[in-house]
């Protein structure tokens, strides 16, 4: 009877909002994971890339020599799921890193930041949780994105 108590109280306090994270994609194709290739791919699926003219570029020095960070930022996108408790579609917008230009002994990385937000009075409220059909939606846009790019 506990067991079955905690499982049914469980997912009320734990499962209902699915906290936001960045998620790091490792093991890729470098040669395949340039920005050329990141902004086509993003723009395939209907994202409009902010920062495509001056993107966020940062140097880093390794023991294994220089790596180039590039940062670009997405758009809002209406994801045509609609949140009836929100009264809103849900919105989501990526900034996607990746390196460029890396040593032979690093294999290509990419690092995904979703954000979710809704219109409220015609403002985009964000939230740091999302509704699980919106995490769900953001989940499979990163397993795409990551399958594109091994």
């Amino acid at each position: 009877m506990k067991k079955a108590l905690f499982t049914l109280i469980l997912p009320i306090f734990f499962g209902c909002t699915p906290i936001l994270k960045p998620v790091m994609l490792d093991k890729l194709n470098k040669e395949n994971t340039t920005f050329d290739n990141v902004v086509k791919y993003l723009q395939k699926n209907n994202l409009k890339v902010i920062n495509e003219f001056e993107p966020e570029i940062e140097e880093r020095s390794t023991p294994l020599g220089t790596v180039t960070l590039i940062t670009l930022e997405t758009d809002w996108y209406d994801t045509g799921i609609f949140l009836e408790d929100l009264s809103s579609n849900g919105f989501v917008k990526y900034k996607v890193r990746f390196g460029e230009d890396l040593p032979d002994a690093l294999p290509g990385i990419l690092a995904i930041n979703p954000k979710f937000a809704y219109k409220k009075n015609d403002d985009m409220t964000q939230k740091d949780k999302a509704p699980k059909e919106i995490f769900d939606h953001i989940d499979e846009f990163t397993q795409k994105m990551g399958e594109y790019f091994k």
